[in-house]
Parts: structure tokens; C-alpha cells; sequence
């Protein structure tokens, strides 16, 4: 972290956290418009909760990003925002892909399902049996969003944090240790604004970007009939609730007092508040889509922007461009088509006009964050998918994926419905907006304090159950409440979920369901069609070790579980009647038949998934590259080789968050090395020793950490702590190179005006420096000084990365510093001195193209960058210079940083110390 002087301190912290944020700006980002001859560094497609995250931070870390996302931008839309509309979100036209998905392959067999739906000949939509003649069968609602913010933007923002195991398990999978529980956890915490639980650092993250929140205790307590259905939960999940004072806030909060995102909930059973991420005190939807426009809006201290995003809206991606002429093909851009409502899913599309064509490129990398479905669907239509289906569909294979598009994965969810005869009160003047004026609304919108029932997904309350088939001992159903009618998705399902206010819904989820036999198939060659989804549900899909029986007895436990709740609930008005599945659904077989017509789902994952380097099946390494591409990543819910958790929100975010992190190249910064080392003319680099030598001369210091100021021409491990050097050569002897690292960094007598010091080509011979300390005060160099400490992570290189010069583990530098202003410490070292191919400015008349960027961080290097080199003198001519060229990725990826402001050390010596002060 870095320190300068005088030290109003602030630190910040790099590759661990997110960098400094202003509060959201109410404005649209500029969507802005891209052609063929723009480059970015990364472009990233798809906003959701694995893009949108990766690509602000990206952002922050430096990079020049572009963001292309199908939709608009719906966010100030009441739909969007107010919490308790999440239902009339996912049927807002305006930001609605609807996919027609199918659970069994047998058509005969997918009709029993009262939500299957057809296209009629006269082009309507029929939803359930005795579709009219000449009807063609769609299937069952799949909603998405299609919209800045992906499905952040529509779904019920619970917010809940996956098992630890899932996390292990990668590690494991992979080999890489950075998937572990432990430091996944970091993600967590580094994304998270907790707004709920004060004070537990340890579990919870405080200064990140997604807000979490949970349903205010007095829209339960305002409300008997919930109250006594929370009562009833808490009963049946075997809570001793006997001489409890339930009806206020504090006796409410005895019963629900276990955090559900904790890191000690892993196997606890219990009745719990869910998390949402839902912004405190406006109430308001919290996603990816307000890290985004955070990103977009910050300016600096002149009003510049600080973060070079750019969001082009309304743009469909079409394939991958991909450069086949090296050995292996490389993403090197995307094209696409530009226009609204292109996509078929999207349910404007028909009227849709043609869409414009475009392409634009990238010097680093391509990611792919279009969610389960549009993923797979773009790496086929680039030719990276099974031969077999891309032969069928005349697309050549540039790269053989069997895994493409398979393993896809879902849960279970069914419900348990009971009609009250009076109304729920909280809700009950609720119209959801579907009559004006909505009273519930307007006390949203005008109320400062206590808002109604729109404050919340109203959601409160959901049980965290394990099963008698469950595995490894940990829980494995969610079974979650809400003052609903809801059976499922259908078109028409939010409004008549809102119905009444008299009907509510145990909906069971079945976590890590053992079926991974879906799949996601080419309709066609057309990047507008939507694909072929087929979740082959239960006895349909995976049947080996009974995996079909297990889940489906999960499921039917969680339904007899819930049918228990309103057992135990204590009669109010009248009681309740059960509506769904019905008093004539009860023994065991018929409850199972019941489950296997209706149950659906909504969190479709796992189609490109990351697996072990011997698996034929796995499409990404640990570190989310395509297997078999140079320069393209996917960072989206297809990632995960197993269904995570409970709700897939969260650990896409901490994923996204995973994928923004440092690494550091360097097998391919030795493979250069070698490369370049012989190629330099003159007599420097030559010889055996020459790559170490090259490599020291860019970083300004040899490996024991001897400084090349001090040792030109080899290693020298009695200097690796001496730090007295200014840089300044001795007579007919070229010291470190300008560009170097360290002296980019900390040019030391390179900003000295003394007399010793010749504008062009100093062979003047100075007295060295005494210490480290030496320098004038008052100088540029002293206001930019900081206090860092790096801390590497990582294995040292496997054989397997030496033989093949290409980075599989991660690896890589937190870096920490401390600083006194933002202005003058690490931010203008990037930008003014590492980024500055001129930088130092008197040295332009030795150097004609200038002393070049600094190597490692520069944050402007790209293939064709003119100023992306470094100038080296040649070995057998003093006289001489070497202009280097770079043209490559760097070795380096930054990922971002936060900033923390701390009291200056006068401050607290004044403040807590007797003793003189600082001056």
C-alpha cells in the first residue's frame, strides 16, 4: 500500500480490492458507438452478474474496456426497481427474453405440464392441453433479461451464499488453490455493501458495490397471518418458540437471529431472514447495473473520466473473430449486429428492424459473459464446439469442444399453495402495478421511513433443510416463503401470482440436483434464434446410482415438509385451504407424479464448464480460458462444472470478481525473453546469459534483487538489499534503462536539475548517492514517492508451463502502498511516468522515440500501440540506442485497487500521544 510524506495518509490496496467509487450518478452511461478500427484491451459481452462486474473492474484497473450488451438500458424503470415487482420484471416487454425450454425429450410426456405452451396459428400464445389445430408446442417459460445488468436486473435478488464445498471442490477439480473456501470467501467480502449485520469483517464485506439487505421485521409484525406462518415455520423446523415474545421486533429477531450468509451456516439448519440485494434506505434494486454507471460516471479533478468503459447497448454479438494463423487461434475481436430487439428471444423481435453490421477488436482478450444459454450458442457459431454438431450445420471447427453446450444444469423448485379466505394485509392494496393509482407505490416512493410492502421481494422467511438423500452431510433444500399464488413461469404467471391477496407459497428449492444431462443445441446458423434447450429432467436425464430417485425424493420431502408448515399454523380467520397441488394429491406416488409434471426451474448453469486438464468434456481451465483459444475467456454462470449453492446470483458475482484479479505471466515473459534476447543488435544480450540479463535490464533489478545501476552485466547477490543508487552513470558506462520498472517507478536523480546533470546522453561521472535518502527535498520525484509491499500468490511454474512457455496456474502480486494524495502517488505514476513513453522528457534527445513504457505496468500497451517499447543502449556501440518493440500482451494484468484513507501520523501522534508531535 503507499505512503509519500507529510501523510494525511491513504493506502491503497491493488489486485485484492475494487478501486475508489463516488456515489451512483442518476445518468445513463454513454453508450457509445464503436467501429472496425477501434481497439480496447478487453471486450466483454454480456452485463450480468458475470460480466458487468468483470468489466468495471477491468475498468478500474487501467484497461481500456468495452462492454456490448443486446438490451437497453431499463434500469429507472419501476419494474427494474421497486423490489416487490420482481415478478412484473421478468414480464417487462421492454427488457424480456422469453426461452422456450423443454424437461423431457419425449413431447407426449412434456404436455402433462400445465405450463406448457404453444403458438397458435393465428399467432397468439395457448398455455396448457387442447391446443388449437396446427398449434406449435414451444414449451415451458424459461425467462431471461435481456438488458443492462443482465438478469441481475429481473430476478428476486436473494442473495445467499453458496457451500463452502462448492468452492473446495474447484480447488480440487483444478488444482489451483486460489478456488479454495477460504479465499473465495475474499470475493465476498470485497463485493459486498452489508447493510444488515454490523461489525462481522470476517464474513461480511462492507465497501464494495452490491448492496444486501433483509425484509424489514415490521412488515412481518404488521401482518398476523404472516406472522403466525413465520410462528409456523420456525415450529416445524423445530425452533423452541415456548414462552417466546414473538410479537415485536426484538422477540421476531430472537428467532431469526442466524445470518444465512455467515461463514458458520454451511450445515446449519434453520429458519432464516434471507439476504437481498436491495439498497438501504431508498429501497431500491442493487446489481451490477449500478457498479456499471459508478464506473462510467467518476471523473477526476479535472472532470475527466477516470475509467475508460465503454458501453454500446442494443448489440448483438454474432461469432468470435478468431486469427487461425499462429499454431493455435487467437480471439481477437467480435462481430456483431447493432439494433434493437434482434434477438428472437426478445418478444419485440418480430417488428424488429434489420440490424446493422459491426465488428471491433481487442489487444488482450475476448469474454464471453452472455449467460448459460447465449454462451455455448456463441462459441459453436465461432466454430469452438462439438465437430460433430458443428458439421452438421456447415460451420468449420476451428477448435474440437465436445463439452460445448452439455452439462447443462438446474434445480428443482415446486411449490405448496393454501388460500386464505381474508386478505394478507400487508399486500392487500397492493395492485403491482397493474391499476392506477397503486397505494402501495405511493407509499414506496413518498415515505421516508417505513415504505410498505415494496421495500422487500417479499420474501422474509425461508427454511434451510437437509434431506434424508441429501450428500455429505449439508443441507440441500430451501424452501422459502412468500404472500403469493405462484406455480411456476408461464406467460400471464406475474399477474396472476398477485391475483389476490389470499394465497401463499412454500416454494421448495433443490440445490445441487445430480442431473447434468441438458443441453444447449444450434436452432441454426442464425445468431438471432434463440437455441434448442432441453433440461432432460429426472428419469430422463442422469439415472446412474438412482441420482433421478434421490433428487426426486428431495423434492417430495420438501413438499411434505412444507404441507407440515401450515399443519402447525395456528387458524386465523377461517383457517386455509390448499390449492396446489390439491387435496386429492396425497400418497407418496401421487405427490412424485405431481413433481415430475410440474417441477421447473430458473437457474440454468453449467454449460461451458471449467474442468480437470485429462477431461474431454471440460471447456475452460481454472482460470475461465477456452480451452484450445489464445485470448478468450467466459466469466458467466457456465463456468461451473456443478450447480452452486442455492441461488447462482451470488457466486457468479464472486466469480466475476475471481476473473478480475492479477496474475502474472511468466512463462510467456521468459518465452519472450528468449525469443528477443539474440535478435538485439549489438553484444548485450548475446550468450547464454543474455534472457536473465534482458529480463533484469526491464525490471531494473537482477533476481537476487541486486540493482542493475549497480550490476550492468550479471547477477550480483551481495547487492540484493543496497538501495543506494540515484541512477546517475559512471563515466563511458550506460547504466539502467530509462524504461525499466523500478526506474520508471522511481527515477531518482532523473528528475534532479543539478548542474552534474547533461540534458543529452549524461557520461558525466557523479559521486553516487550516499542512502536512499539523499535527495533534495521539494523535488517532483519526493511529492510521488510511496510505501509498497507486494505479497505473491501462486505456484512456482509446473513443467508443464516451462515446457509449453504458457501460463495454467494463477499466480501474481497483491500489491499495497501507502500515499498522501491520490493525485500525485500511484495514479500518477501509472499514467504520467510508467505510461509515458517520453517520460523522462530530457532524455528524448538521446532516445528519438523516447525511453519507451515501462514493460510491466504500463497501462496503454497493445499490439500496434506506436509507443509500445522500450529504448535500450547497444552493446557494442555506446553511442547507440535499441528501440524494443513490445508488441504483445503485457505480463502483467492489473485488476483494480481500492482506496483507503487512514489519519497522517501527525494527526495521531497529536491526538493520542504526549509526546513532541511530528512537524
Amino acid at each position: 500500500m503507499l505512503v509519500a510524506k507529510g501523510l494525511g495518509f491513504f493506502s491503497l490496496l491493488s489486485a485484492v480490492l475494487g478501486s475508489p467509487r463516488t456515489s451512483p450518478r442518476d445518468q445513463h452511461p454513454q453508450s457509445r458507438s464503436v467501429n472496425a478500427t477501434t481497439e480496447y484491451d478487453y471486450i466483454v459481452v454480456g452485463s450480468g452478474a458475470g460480466g458487468g462486474p468483470l468489466a468495471a473492474r477491468l475498468a478500474r484497473g487501467g484497461y481500456k474496456v468495452l462492454l456490448l450488451d443486446a438490451g437497453d438500458d431499463q434500469g429507472n424503470s419501476l419494474q427494474q426497481m421497486v423490489p416487490a415487482l420482481q415478478l412484473q420484471s421478468t414480464e417487462y416487454s421492454p427488457q424480456s427474453w422469453n426461452f422456450y425450454i423443454n424437461h423431457y425429450t419425449n413431447l407426449t410426456r412434456q404436455e402433462e405440464d400445465s405450463k406448457m405452451t404453444y403458438r397458435t396459428p393465428a399467432g397468439n400464445l395457448h398455455r396448457g392441453p387442447n391446443p388449437p389445430t396446427g398449434s406449435e408446442p414451444l414449451g415451458i417459460l424459461y425467462p431471461r433479461a435481456g438488458t443492462l445488468g443482465g438478469c441481475t436486473a429481473h430476478n428476486a435478488m436473494v442473495t445467499v451464499y453458496p457451500y463452502e464445498s462448492d468452492w473446495d471442490n474447484l480447488a480440487a477439480l483444478t488444482g489451483n488453490d486460489s478456488w479454495a473456501a477460504d479465499k473465495m470467501r475474499d470475493y465476498f467480502r470485497r463485493l459486498e455493501v452489508n447493510r444488515y449485520t454490523p461489525g462481522d469483517v470476517v464474513s461480511h464485506g462492507y465497501s464494495g458495490w452490491l448492496q444486501t439487505s433483509l425484509t424489514p421485521l415490521n412488515l412481518i409484525l404488521d401482518d398476523m397471518k404472516l406472522l403466525s406462518l413465520v410462528i409456523a415455520a420456525g415450529t416445524a423446523a423445530g425452533k423452541n418458540l415456548a414462552g417466546k415474545v414473538i410479537n415485536t421486533v426484538t422477540g421476531l429477531a430472537e428467532i431469526l437471529i442466524r445470518d444465512a450468509n455467515s461463514g458458520t451456516r454451511n450445515r446449519t439448519e434453520d429458519l432464516y431472514q434471507l439476504p437481498i440485494a436491495v439498497k438501504v434506505p431508498d429501497y431500491k434494486r442493487s446489481g451490477s447495473r449500478d457498479f456499471l454507471l459508478e464506473t462510467v460516471a467518476e471523473t477526476d479533478n479535472d472532470g475527466n473520466r477516470r475509467y475508460h468503459l465503454d458501453i454500446q447497448l442494443t448489440t448483438l454479438v454474432t461469432n468470435v473473430v478468431l486469427d487461425s494463423s499462429g499454431p493455435r487461434p487467437r480471439a481477437i475481436g467480435v462481430d456483431y449486429m447493432k439494433g434493437k430487439s434482434l434477438y428472437r428471444a426478445d418478444p419485440r423481435s418480430d417488428s424488429a428492424s434489420p440490424g446493422v453490421p459491426g465488428s471491433v477488436y481487442a489487444a488482450k482478450e475476448v469474454i464471453l459473459s452472455g449467460g448459460s444459454f447465449n454462451t455455448p450458442q456463441l462459441l459453436k457459431l465461432s466454430g469452438i464446439g462439438s465437430k460433430a454438431e458443428l458439421d452438421k450445420w456447415n460451420i468449420s471447427t476451428l477448435v474440437d469442444l465436445p463439452g460445448v453446450g452439455t452439462n447443462l444444469q438446474d434445480r428443482y423448485e415446486t411449490s405448496v399453495i393454501g388460500k386464505f379466505p381474508t386478505d394478507f394485509s400487508l399486500i392487500s392494496q397492493c395492485t403491482f402495478l397493474g391499476a392506477l393509482p397503486d397505494p402501495c407505490y405511493e407509499k414506496w416512493k413518498y415515505e421516508i421511513l417505513d415504505k410498505g410492502a415494496y421495500m422487500s421481494n417479499n420474501i422474509p422467511v425461508a427454511i434451510i433443510r437437509q434431506s434424508s438423500v441429501a450428500e455429505n452431510n449439508e443441507p440441500d433444500l430451501l424452501i422459502s416463503g412468500a404472500p403469493a399464488n405462484f406455480q411456476g413461469y408461464f406467460s400471464g404467471y406475474s399477474s396472476s401470482s398477485w391475483n389476490d391477496a389470499r394465497h401463499w407459497s412454500w416454494v421448495t428449492l433443490k440445490s445441487r440436483s445430480r442431473n447434468n444431462a441438458g443441453t444447449v443445441q444450434l436452432r441454426s446458423t442464425d445468431p438471432r434464434d434463440t437455441p434448442i434447450i432441453n433440461f432432460h429432467s429426472f428419469d430422463d436425464g442422469v439415472t446412474a446410482n438412482d441420482a433421478d430417485q434421490k433428487d426426486l425424493q428431495a423434492v417430495y420431502e420438501a413438499m411434505e415438509f412444507s404441507r407440515s408448515i401450515f399443519k402447525n399454523l395456528v387458524p386465523l380467520q377461517g383457517g386455509f385451504e390448499e390449492t396446489w397441488p390439491g387435496p386429492n394429491v396425497t400418497t407418496e406416488a401421487e405427490i412424485k407424479d405431481f413433481i415430475k409434471r410440474e417441477a421447473w426451474g430458473h437457474h440454468a448453469c453449467c454449460t461451458a464448464p471449467i474442468g480437470a486438464d485429462d477431461d474431454p468434456m471440460a471447456v475452460l481451465d481454472g482460470d475461465f480460458r477456452v480451452r484450445g483459444v489464445d485470448g478468450l475467456r467466459v466469466v458467466d454462470a457456465s463456468v461451473f462444472p456443478r450447480i452452486p449453492g442455492y441461488y447462482l446470483a451470488l457466486p457468479t458475482y464472486m466469480i466475476s470478481e475471481k476473473a478480475a484479479d492479477l496474475d502474472q505471466k511468466v512463462p510467456e515473459f521468459e518465452k519472450f525473453l528468449e525469443e528477443w534476447a539474440p535478435k538485439i543488435p549489438g553484444t548485450n544480450y548475446k550468450g547464454p546469459n543474455g534472457p536473465e540479463k534482458l529480463g533484469a535490464h526491464l525490471m531494473g533489478r537482477w533476481k537476487s534483487g541486486a540493482p542493475v545501476a549497480k550490476a550492468l552485466d550479471e547477477d550480483n547477490p551481495d547487492l540484493a538489499f543496497d538501495n543506494k543508487f540515484d541512477f546517475r552513470p559512471k563515466k563511458s558506462i550506460k547504466g539502467c534503462p530509462f524504461a525499466a520498472h523500478i526506474r520508471k517507478m522511481r527515477p531518482r536523480a532523473d528528475k534532479k536539475r543539478d548542474a552534474g546533470t547533461e540534458e543529452d546522453g549524461d557520461t558525466t561521472e557523479l559521486p553516487e548517492a550516499e542512502s536512499d535518502e539523499s535527495e533534495a527535498e521539494g523535488q517532483e520525484e519526493d511529492a510521488s514517492v510511496i510505501l509498497r509491499r507486494g505479497i505473491t500468490f501462486g505456484p512456482e511454474l509446473t513443467e508443464q508451463e516451462k515446457r509449453e512457455k504458457t501460463t495454467i496456474e494463477q499466480r501474481g502480486i497483491y500489491f499495497t502502498c501507502y500515499q498522501s494524495l491520490i493525485r500525485d502517488g500511484f495514479n500518477f505514476l501509472m499514467t504520467r511516468w510508467a505510461s509515458n513513453s517520453s517520460f523522462p522528457e530530457y532524455k528524448t534527445k538521446t532516445f528519438p522515440d523516447g525511453p519507451g513504457m515501462d514493460p510491466f505496468v504500463n497501462q496503454r500497451l497493445r499490439s500496434d500501440h506506436p509507443e509500445g517499447h522500450i529504448s535500450l543502449y547497444d552493446g557494442s556501440n555506446p553511442d547507440k540506442t535499441v528501440k524494443l518493440n513490445l508488441g504483445i500482451s503485457p505480463w502483467v494484468d492489473q485488476k483494480g485497487g481500492e482506496y483507503f484513507f487512514t489519519p497522517s501520523i501527525k494527526a495521531l501522534w497529536e491526538q493520542f500521544s504526549t509526546a513532541i508531535p511530528v512537524k
